[in-house]
């Protein structure tokens, strides 16, 4: 998310990129080689090892009705396929997967068993007694039961390295449109593992912040965190969305760890229900100051139902809990920047040249300013769901 204090002219970005990147990268070596010396805290995550610059990466918009079997055989060499990210549209939900590199029936295995694993996942998290909850977890039963009878899935978009791409696939009969991205490749991760609250030491440090509630926020919510990731569930009643029904309106709900070295953000297995929903870029987040900062939002915030339960799913590549985290969750309104002028030109994610994604669509609200939501250390209710409401 940028905030308003960070737009500037994106052209002046285009023409300063490289020199300050030289430049940081002259003045910066030597500093951090000198606190290595030292001691520096390994975040990374062994799958992440081999990911150590940014990509571009080209993104092939999909026509309707593609399935994952078919757009894993779109740009095969020799039978293998390099590293790919594949979207899973499902209709009432969507999640996004990088494949590593093999045959397009090798990827197809990986990209099963992993959205079978987190269907499971996501389906013991939903209470098929609760009237908000009933709906999403029918959902996500019925996208299981598809999965395991049809052995394939609802692809909406695939992603691969710039050097795989060539002209030919623009003309293809399955491809809609083509974009470029900055990506920073990161292997599948597995769903597995979750805490299971057995470290609750009390309830005493988790804060509702309903002193400072407002009509925008959502009517309540929870949060469960795990080591593996976080778990939001929120919905909102006419009222709020009085405040979000702009063509122009987003919304975002953010993960804020403390401190920032104890996570990272997962870029494989993110997912949601939100319309038009997309992972948060951190290129901003020293912004939050010392927090990591692992947001799922959206670019349609007019197309949010009230009494309807919303969740996001935004996995961690790496959390340490040695260093006691504490977990702050945010709501943030957000509105199309002002260099955004359509839809269209926000999902190609091309601006002045530069290549961008719909995170970079956005920017902050003034006038409904974000708000924190709940806050509490992770040992108080690891893999717990914590509940909060607005006043």
């Amino acid at each position: 998310m940028n905030s308003c204090l960070e737009r500037r002219s994106i052209q002046q970005e285009v023409v300063m990129k490289s020199s300050l990147h030289a430049l940081l990268k002259f003045f910066l070596a030597p500093v951090t080689a000198a606190i290595c010396i030292f001691g520096c805290t390994d975040e990374s995550d062994p799958l992440n090892s081999t990911a150590s610059s940014q990509e571009v990466r080209v993104q092939l918009e999909l026509v309707e009705g593609v399935t994952a079997k078919q757009a894993l055989t779109l740009f095969s060499m020799d039978s293998v396929n390099p590293v790919v990210g594949v979207s899973v549209n499902w209709g009432d939900h969507s999640s996004h997967w990088l494949l590593e590199s093999g045959s397009p029936d090798e990827q197809l295995e990986q990209l099963l068993e992993a959205e079978e694993d987190q269907l499971n996942f996501l389906i013991t998290n939903f209470d098929p007694e609760d009237e908000l909850e009933a709906p999403v977890y029918a959902e996500l039963n019925r996208d299981l039961n598809d999965l395991r009878e049809f052995q394939d899935l609802p692809v909406s978009s695939i992603m691969i390295e710039e050097g795989f791409f060539n002209q030919e696939l623009k003309k293809h009969d399955l491809v809609m449109s083509v974009s470029f991205h900055e990506e920073k490749p990161v292997a599948i991760q597995a769903i597995a593992g979750h805490d299971n609250g057995q470290y609750v030491v009390g309830q005493q440090a988790i804060t509702d912040y309903r002193y400072s509630d407002r009509n925008y926020m959502p009517v309540g919510g929870t949060s469960t965190i795990w080591t593996t990731g976080s778990l939001q569930k929120f919905w909102f009643d006419d009222s709020s969305l009085r405040y979000l029904n702009g063509h122009q309106d987003g919304i975002e709900i953010d993960t804020l760890i403390y401190p920032r070295y104890s996570a990272r953000c997962g870029s494989s297995g993110w997912g949601s229900n939100l319309p038009w929903k997309y992972k948060d870029s951190e290129a901003f987040d020293w912004y939050t100051g010392s927090a990591r900062n692992c947001s799922v939002g959206s670019i349609s915030a007019n197309q949010l139902r009230p009494w309807r339960l919303y969740w996001t799913w935004h996995p961690f590549s790496y959390f340490n809990t040695r260093y006691t985290p504490f977990v702050k969750i945010q709501f943030q309104p957000s509105k199309w920047c002002d260099w955004i002028d359509s839809t269209e030109e926000c999902i190609q994610g091309n601006v002045y040249g530069m290549l961008r994604g719909l995170a970079w669509c956005m920017c902050s609200r003034d006038d409904l300013p974000i708000r924190n939501l709940l806050s509490y250390y992770y040992f108080e209710a690891p893999g717990r769901e914590v509940r909060w409401q607005r006043n």
